[in-house]
């Protein structure tokens, strides 16, 4: 039975979050979650009417599930800094509005603050569980669901801005450096925002710098982007949106220019359609926390009862997209099949 603790860690500027943690007892890689909008603690979850619904995605639920996946990994989810209305803020991570989004829709790296926060909240909770500081800081799997994409924006933005000129930033600079050489993946999840801006960073300068660094680790870091329904817009998609604001295409989520700057710069980047086999909807967007793929060696074959559509070896998203459409086409195909046997 995987038995997750829930303890407090401090991060930069004494800047104390909460996090569930599943620790192994052999040496292990490390996944760190960002959870998105909606999942709290069980507590605060049962104790909410209209949250209740969801309790089995609470940040407790989602660190078994994950644990019970990747037997191979440390998993460190995160809790954000604060929710207002259900809307989850890191704002411990990154400067933003009430709901959670980037403030202004901007990712700003003058401070530098995620890559410092996540490295120390790291070391606290190795100091916590008695291992050595630095022990859960190397080879780290960084994952954002949701809202939690905006900390992966906001760490990749502080990769490609970071200087060496003064003084005063050369804490940050430092922290950029080793987070940039223990980094293995960055992993978008369904990710999405409230205030209707690009869901990934847009400045391509910032993308090419970040990746002329990503490029140098060993093996190179790799970046994964996965989508459900309920986030991303389809044209072939064989179910009718019934909600008034219908998802994004790629091109407006601003995934078109991250993929295509990332591959012309020679970083490992994939893209998953996840569970487009249903209806778009919030159980289907969390329901991508359990069907994901992930590197074969990390996780179990398979988990039960998987039957989402997934294109495993694509590298760019216009063969991810072929890939579901045909996926789609034979299930139609075999449904009408039975019909008529």
């Amino acid at each position: 039975m995987v038995s997750v603790h829930t303890v407090c860690a401090k991060g930069a500027r004494d800047q104390v979050d909460t996090v569930d943690v599943v620790l192994r007892s052999y040496r292990a890689e490390v996944l760190v979650f960002f959870p998105g909008d909606i999942s709290a603690s069980q507590e605060e979850m049962m104790s909410d009417s209209d949250l209740s619904l969801w309790q089995d995605w609470s940040t407790e639920s989602i660190a078994t599930m994950l644990a019970a996946r990747f037997p191979e990994l440390h998993i460190i989810l995160i809790r954000p800094s604060r929710q207002h209305d259900g809307y989850s803020c890191f704002d411990h991570f990154l400067e933003t509005n009430a709901t959670g989004d980037p403030f202004n829709g901007n990712y700003k790296a003058s401070s530098c603050t995620a890559a410092e926060h996540l490295l120390l909240l790291l070391q606290d909770i190795s100091a916590t569980f008695g291992h050595d500081r630095f022990s859960l800081c190397q080879s780290l799997h960084v994952l954002g669901f949701s809202k939690g994409g905006t900390v992966l924006n906001q760490l990749l933005t502080e990769i490609g801005s970071t200087v060496e000129e003064e003084d005063e930033e050369q804490t940050a600079t430092t922290s950029v450096s080793f987070l940039v050489s223990a980094l293995r993946a960055l992993v978008w999840l369904d990710s999405g925002v409230n205030d209707g801006c690009c869901v990934f960073i847009s400045d391509e300068n910032v993308m090419r710098l970040a990746a002329g660094k990503l490029r140098l680790t060993q093996p190179p870091t790799q970046l994964r982007v996965v989508f459900s329904p309920f986030q991303l817009y389809s044209e072939d998609y064989m179910y009718e949106y019934d909600d008034e604001e219908i998802p994004a295409t790629s091109l407006e989520l601003g995934l078109d220019r991250l993929q295509s700057v990332m591959l012309q710069e020679c970083i490992p980047f994939q893209v998953e359609l996840c569970c487009f086999d249903r209806e778009a909807s919030l159980q289907t967007h969390f329901q991508v926390i359990q069907e994901f793929t992930f590197p074969a060696h990390l996780s179990k074959e398979s988990a039960p009862g998987q039957t989402s559509i997934r294109a495993k070896r694509s590298t760019t998203f216009a063969a991810a997209l072929n890939a579901a459409r045909s996926s789609m086409q034979r299930a139609k195909t075999l449904s009408l099949t039975c019909a008529c046997m």
